[in-house]
C-alpha cells in the first residue's frame, strides 16, 4: 500500500539531501572502485542524489524500515523521534545524516 508523503516527510527528506555529504560519499566510492550499474563506473554526486531521493521516498512510500543499495541505506523508525520530527529518517553510507 503506497502512503502518501506529508509535508514532515518532505521537509525531513529536503534536510537530509541538503546536508548530507555527497561528495564525500562520491570521492570514497570512487577511492574504493565502487562501481554502478551495467557500465560498472563509480557514481558521480548527481547520480548519488537522484538514488538517495527515490530511496527516501519508497521508504515512507512503501512504509518500509529499510532501503539499501548501492552503497546507501535509508532507514525510517516511526517507534523513534526526534526533537522535530515524530519519526527519525536516516540516509548513511560510511558516513550519516538524520533528523535525530
Amino acid at each position: 500500500m503506497s502512503k502518501k508523503l506529508k509535508k514532515k516527510h518532505f521537509k525531513a527528506i529536503e534536510e537530509i539531501m541538503e546536508n548530507f555529504d555527497f561528495e564525500w560519499c562520491a570521492d570514497a566510492m570512487k577511492a574504493t572502485n565502487w562501481k554502478w550499474g551495467f557500465d560498472k563506473t563509480s557514481p558521480t554526486v548527481h547520480e548519488l542524489k537522484h538514488s538517495a531521493r527515490k530511496k527516501l521516498h519508497e521508504v515512507i512510500e512503501k512504509d518500509l524500515w529499510r532501503v539499501s543499495s548501492g552503497g546507501l541505506t535509508v532507514t525510517y523508525d516511526k517507534k523513534q523521534k526526534s526533537e522535530e520530527y515524530p519519526f527519525v529518517l536516516e540516509l548513511t553510507f560510511g558516513k550519516e545524516w538524520s533528523t535525530w
